[in-house]
């Protein structure tokens, strides 16, 4: 019992850079986005279809990140080594977002209008994003460091995210309130804050980065990076499959009521707050599991009953405070009445049937980790996209409005939900 005790409180203390790093940003997300409403509902829109992207990018990116931290972790031993692989790590995410980036610049006006083709929003979504695309690969490198940061970085990591939080809101607040600036210069405002954040995380690291590596560039090396990751690879993929339905969901939504997608936007700001918990969470449970993948099976079993335990508790705060201060949240947007009255709706519903059972990603991302993953994850993939295609139709033969639409999927979802709760609990039992 006091084992387990205490490899809960090693949780609490190694998760705290990830949590607390997802929060601060989540909290930035949600204040830059009621400030922005004051400005339009499409600047608010094109701020929030933004988000959306950027959190297909984060799935994606974070994959990487853990390949490259736990690359990094093996060599904590050997100073020389570990100052080689930490600068080939930012190198290599730095490339990878650089590749994304560009990629989303050159088709961003035909991702935005896929959701909403009212020309100005498209207009604001296209000038924001082109600028806030650029601040990729900050953030790929800062979900690296948040893997490496330990314990004994929590109070730069405290810093670093209040100092950003406050250069955000402040800047933002006068953008919005005292200037007739556009939503450009809110972008790179908020590429700003993240710059400021990685170079005060990055800091103690920059001897790292005057080291040699041209010559660790080798195929070999990469393919065996690739080969030591294959399971946080297939994983990561899946985080990303998961965020890409939701984007094709938001795609349905669009469908029933282009002028109802804000409701949906608006939900999510506030739903991440919780959500992004379980992200956090979810990388951590695949930091602290994956590398166990070989143990005899009462140590894994024991580690995942542990991280089970510690992340229920967490959630049962998360959620209390999402469902009490939603219509608080919601009352310090400039949205009209009806819109609000539309967002609580679906915001309660998708509390209630999806978010409100816990730890969702991750039952499916200890199905992956103990059974065979890749069927599982074929498993999973699959049905998600009969979900997505079980409610397209239900939507197509009733005619059905939003409310009714989003009750619809997330009812799905809760069953897929139980399924997976039901089936993890017999691996315990």
């Amino acid at each position: 019992m006091n084992k387990n005790k205490e490899y809960q409180k090693y949780l609490l203390r190694f998760s705290f850079p990830i949590i607390i790093s997802g929060i601060f940003m989540t909290i930035a997300n949600v204040i830059t986005n009621i400030i922005i409403s004051y400005m339009g509902t499409d600047e608010l829109l094109a701020k929030n279809i933004f988000s959306k992207f950027n959190s297909l990018y984060l799935a994606f990116n974070s994959g990487f990140a853990l390949i490259f931290a736990n690359y990094y972790f093996k060599f904590l031993t050997q100073e020389a080594k570990k100052k080689k692989t930490f600068k080939l790590s930012i190198i290599g995410i730095g490339l990878i977002s650089i590749s994304i980036m560009f990629v989303f610049i050159l088709f961003r006006k035909s991702l935005f209008s896929l959701y909403y083709q009212g020309e100005k929003a498209v207009t604001i979504f296209s000038n924001y994003s082109m600028i806030r695309a650029l601040c990729f690969p900050v953030i790929g490198i800062n979900a690296f460091l948040d893997y490496i940061l330990s314990e004994n970085n929590r109070k730069r990591i405290l810093v670093g995210n209040i100092i950003a939080l406050v250069i955000e809101i402040v800047l933002v607040w006068i953008v919005v309130f005292k200037t007739n600036f556009d939503m450009r210069t809110i972008a790179m405002i908020e590429i700003f804050a993240r710059m400021i954040k990685l170079i005060i995380f990055i800091w103690p690291y920059k001897k790292y980065l005057k080291v040699k590596v041209s010559e660790e560039f080798r195929f070999e090396n990469i393919k065996r990076i690739i080969n030591i990751n294959k399971k946080v690879i297939i994983i990561s993929f899946i985080t990303f499959m998961n965020i890409f339905v939701g984007m094709i969901v938001l795609k349905l939504y669009s469908y029933v009521d282009a002028s109802r997608i804000l409701c949906i936007t608006i939900s999510d700001d506030i739903l991440r707050i919780t959500a992004n918990l379980f992200v956090a969470l979810s990388n951590i449970v695949t930091t602290q599991i994956s590398p166990e993948i070989n143990n005899e099976k009462d140590i894994l079993e024991s580690r995942i009953k542990n991280v089970y335990k510690y992340i229920n508790k967490m959630y049962i705060i998360f959620f209390i405070i999402t469902v009490l201060f939603s219509i608080v949240f919601l009352k310090l947007y400039n949205i009209d009445y009806e819109t609000m009255k539309y967002t609580i709706i679906i915001l309660w519903i998708r509390c209630g049937l999806y978010i409100a059972t816990p730890l969702t990603d991750f039952h499916i991302l200890l199905l992956k980790i103990k059974m065979n993953i890749r069927k599982l994850f074929i498993a999973d993939t699959i049905y998600d996209f009969i979900i997505l295609l079980i409610s397209f139709i239900i939507y197509k033969i009733f005619s059905l409005n939003l409310i009714y639409t989003v009750l619809i999927y997330s009812t799905l979802l809760f069953i897929q939900t139980i399924v997976s709760k039901k089936y993890v609990k017999e691996m315990y039992e």
